[in-house]
């Protein structure tokens, strides 16, 4: 028993050794498991008061908290990559509060209240890229940032602080706390005329600096004190933009710049310091490696003008200058070679929303062999101020002038008698450009731009030139033009010598009269916008499709709003590439063109025209280019469509294909009783219409043969009526060949037969004055009266017509009243049909009406009536009838 006692003893022990750890390791697993589950669930929870997203694919975890009025900072996932925080009442930070956000890289804190930033706030946020302090109450003072305020942050690279309390006592601009971000590339202050202290100097990897007002916040007031060493402590050689724009700057210190050693990107617009003031301070930028120069809008105040002269750009000579814009600056005046400073290396200026009128510059852009835009537009009209300070400068200006208008004379001037003549750029470009023939410019204007110009913008210049026959020079890579609303009345054309150009706008001109070749040489032209102009005319002259036929590559035309009423069928016949056409606001009251040959076309724009519907083969193409091309969609709406038995296709094509038409359940059309009905309307109404059409078919059948035997009845009448005359022209057409014993064989034996009314006062002027004359110009003639006797003897006076090659005719009031002088004249006719040419002179004695004449002589007088001669004893009347008879 005791043996037994002590071996259930041992096993017992020997049980709670080894069961003792198995039980404390299985504690251990459950509860390490546990806090891992708990960690877990704490890393993914989004705070209550925040909006949660993550993007698993970037392992993005976002946390929006803005505009949650918080006044303090709920825990955060420490997983979380972008915090907003913006738009709060947050007024402190403690340090270290940030420390779990090691993946952190955006942070906004904009728009609260922050007064002052501890050490080692971000400490710990070693990703964070992005930080925003802006618009809270961080006043610029080295107290208000601690030294070690942005410790921590090693991989921060762009800090706005803008906007923050502005003060403009002892303003001190926190450098020591910013020298610790060593990876700072860009920088958002307020500004104030300060210089940027030394702790600026560890700044080494900066690359941007912007200070300037914006309208919601920034706040940069320079006024007059902008100091010489404002950059001083600037250090860092990479690429550098500053931005002083909106600084109400009125002086730029020649020296500003100078310490920044690689300045390529400057925006110093919108201050007050004027262009001659750049011009001063602009020292600075000697010898830069400026590219990007930003001078917009630096006009002191509103009634002052700048004048751009001759070597206001000296200082940017010899720098890699790219980009420079001088847009809303009231420049009324540039000097001819103000721009020759300018280096080559130039590819974009812009002048644009100024007052510039006289535009002989332009020659010297030919210079800028790398310039690929130039803007010109808006050059507002000239308008008088009270204080225009220029005016005393220059009194002779004129403002909206025309200055090459006289190169579209040759086209336009029949058009208009109100072309302008402003000759300034017309002799620069005589001298330099344009072919001449003595002091007579030839039709085509030869215009040299630079070779590499890509761009050129012109466009509400209101300059109101016509433009000529134009040929560009020395460029085959421009490929954008607009020179819209510019009042070019007439486009002679053609514009040849742009062999790239793709899009050119020409719109709102209100040109009344267009070349049919004006386009004939832009066959690379992919977008054409004539829209706003009045093209009506010339383009229903355009019967064989002249204007665009060249346009190959089209694909958007616009030329809406140009009082167009009719197109010739095969106006686009060959724009095969077209996609977008916009036909709206004219006045079209059908559309009947040739669609067959548009295989890409997806929209017709036929919005507020005249049209009452669609015709029968219109109607059958537009089936089957909606077979080809299921993108097609045609825009009719705001027009006077009709539902008749006129547009029976028309309403059946609404009706059973309704997807051609785009938003087809806006479209409403007129009945006959003038009842208006909408598109879901029209299925109910079509069986109605086919009976009233079917009536209305049969009824017209019915009229038109009335009209058709009432017509033979009055033919017959009038043949009855009129039998003696048809006899006559029986007769005489018989005897065409042979009147008489005369042949009509055309073989003239002297120059002219000369017949006149028999009444002393014409025979007088015949031989008197007419037959001398013939005698003086070695004129042969034969005189009626005086070569064979007068009477009715027709072969005779066929034989004098067909003996002569001219029979000159002096037309008096009763010279038909003597049958033989009607003979005469209705032979001559036969005559000058038969050997189609020319026979017959008229001249005219006097003037009187000629309604008493036989009909088929006033009938042929009407028709050739630029031939008549009006009798006046002048040199100029001898020659040109001597020319008639020697022709």
């Amino acid at each position: 028993m005791s043996s037994l006692k002590s071996c259930v003893i041992s096993s017992i022990v020997v049980w709670l050794i080894c069961i003792t750890p198995i039980q404390t390791l299985t504690l251990e697993t459950t509860e390490n498991f546990n806090e891992a589950l708990r960690q877990e669930r704490k890393e993914i929870m989004c705070p209550t008061q925040c909006y949660c997203t993550e993007d698993k694919t970037t392992q993005q975890f976002n946390v929006d908290c803005s505009n949650r009025q918080l006044q303090n900072i709920p825990d955060l996932p420490p997983q979380t990559t972008r915090l907003d925080l913006s738009l709060n009442n947050i007024n402190k930070i403690q340090s270290f509060f940030f420390s779990n956000l090691t993946q952190l890289s955006y942070l906004d804190l904009s728009y609260n209240k922050l007064c002052h930033i501890f050490n080692n706030t971000f400490y710990g946020m070693h990703s964070l890229k992005w930080l925003s302090l802006m618009r809270n109450n961080l006043i610029y003072l080295n107290s208000t940032f601690e030294l070690d305020a942005f410790n921590g942050l090693d991989q921060l690279e762009v800090l706005h602080l803008e906007c923050n309390s502005p003060s403009k006592d002892n303003i001190v601009y926190p450098d020591q706390a910013i020298s610790k971000l060593k990876n700072l590339r860009e920088i958002n202050i307020d500004g104030y005329p300060v210089p940027l202290g030394p702790g600026f100097r560890n700044l080494e990897k900066l690359e941007g600096i912007f200070i300037r007002t914006l309208i919601y916040c920034s706040y940069c007031n320079m006024g007059s004190a902008m100091p010489d060493n404002f950059f001083e402590n600037i250090v860092s050689l990479r690429p550098m933009t500053i931005s002083l724009s909106v600084c109400y700057m009125s002086y730029l210190p020649p020296r500003l710049f100078s310490p920044i050693r690689n300045l390529r990107n400057l925006d110093i617009s919108k201050n007050r310091f004027t262009l001659k003031g750049f011009k001063n301070g602009s020292k600075s930028l000697s010898g830069s490696n400026i590219e990007f120069l930003n001078l917009h809008g630096i006009e002191k105040d509103r009634y002052v003008y700048n004048e751009i002269t001759r070597h206001m750009f000296h200082h940017l000579k010899n720098t890699p200058l790219k980009y420079l814009d001088l847009s809303v600056n009231r420049i009324y005046s540039v000097e001819a070679f103000a721009f020759r400073d300018l280096p080559q290396t130039l590819e974009y200026l812009s002048l644009k929303h100024n007052v510039i009128s006289k535009f002989d510059f332009l020659l010297t852009i030919l210079f800028m062999r790398n310039l690929k835009t130039i803007d010109l537009s808006f050059q507002t009209q000239y308008r008088r101020f009270r204080n225009d300070t220029y005016l005393e400068k220059d009194k002779n200006l004129e403002f909206g002038s025309t200055n090459i208008g006289n190169y579209g004379k040759d086209f336009c001037e029949k058009y208009s008698a109100e072309l302008i003549t402003n000759n300034n750029v017309v002799r620069s470009y005589k001298n330099m450009l344009v072919k001449n023939i003595g002091t007579k410019i030839r039709r085509t204007f030869y215009l040299a731009i630079p070779p590499n110009l890509e761009v050129f913008i012109s466009g509400s210049m209101k300059v109101e030139f016509f433009i000529p026959a134009i040929t560009f020079l020395n460029n085959t890579v421009l490929r954008y033009m607009d020179y819209s609303n510019n009042m070019a009345r007439c486009w002679g054309g053609p514009m040849n010598g742009l062999p790239a150009l793709q899009y050119l706008d020409l719109s709102e001109n209100y040109c009344t009269k267009m070349s049919l070749t004006f386009f004939k040489y832009l066959t690379n032209i992919t977008t054409l916008l004539l829209q706003d102009n009045v093209l009506g005319i010339s383009l229903a002259n355009d019967i064989s499709g002249i204007a665009f036929s060249t346009l190959t590559r089209l694909e958007t035309l616009n030329i809406s709003g140009n009082t167009i009423t009719s197109l010739s069928r095969n106006v686009f016949e060959k724009n095969t590439n077209l996609k977008y056409l916009n036909l709206s606001r004219n006045e079209l009251t059908d559309f009947d063109i040739d669609i067959k040959t548009f295989n890409k076309i997806e929209v017709i724009d036929l919005t507020s025209n005249l049209i009452s519907g669609f015709s029968d083969k219109m109607c059958q193409d537009l089936k089957q280019q909606k077979a080809k091309n299921t993108n097609l969609k045609i825009r009719i709406q705001s027009n006077r469509l009709m539902c008749t038995c006129e547009y029976l296709s028309f309403v059946h094509l609404l009706i059973t294909q309704p997807d051609i038409f785009d938003s087809v359940g806006s479209i409403n059309c007129t009945t006959a009783d003038v009842s208006n009905l909408s598109h879901d309307q029209l299925a109910t109404f079509y069986p109605q219409l086919m009976k009233s059409c079917v009536s209305q078919e049969i009824f017209i059948g019915t009229l038109v043969t009335f009209f058709i035997v009432l017509g033979i009845v009055l033919l017959s009448a009038m043949f009855y009526y009129n039998r003696w005359k048809f006899a006559y022209l029986y007769y005489i057409g018989s005897k065409k060949l042979h009147i008489g014993n005369i042949s009509l064989a055309y073989k003239p034996v002297a120059g002219v037969f000369i017949t006149y009314e028999q009444e002393p006062e014409f025979i007088f002027l015949a031989r008197n004055v007419f037959i001398p004359r013939l005698i003086q110009n070695h004129v042969t003639y034969v005189n009626g009266e005086d070569d064979f006797p007068a009477g009715p003897q027709q072969n005779n006076i066929a034989g004098a017509i067909v003996g002569t090659r001219k029979t000159l005719i002096l037309l008096s009031r009763d010279i038909f009243e003597d049958r033989n002088r009607e003979l005469e004249m209705n032979l001559a006719i036969m005559h000058e049909m038969n050997c189609s040419d020319r026979i017959i002179v008229p001249v005219f004695v006097g003037h009187f009406p000629v309604i008493t004449w036989p009909v088929e002589i006033v009938t042929y007088i009407r028709n050739q009536n630029h031939r008549c001669l009006l009798y006046e004893d002048t040199e100029e009347f001898w020659e040109m009838l001597i020319n008639q008879i020697r022709q």
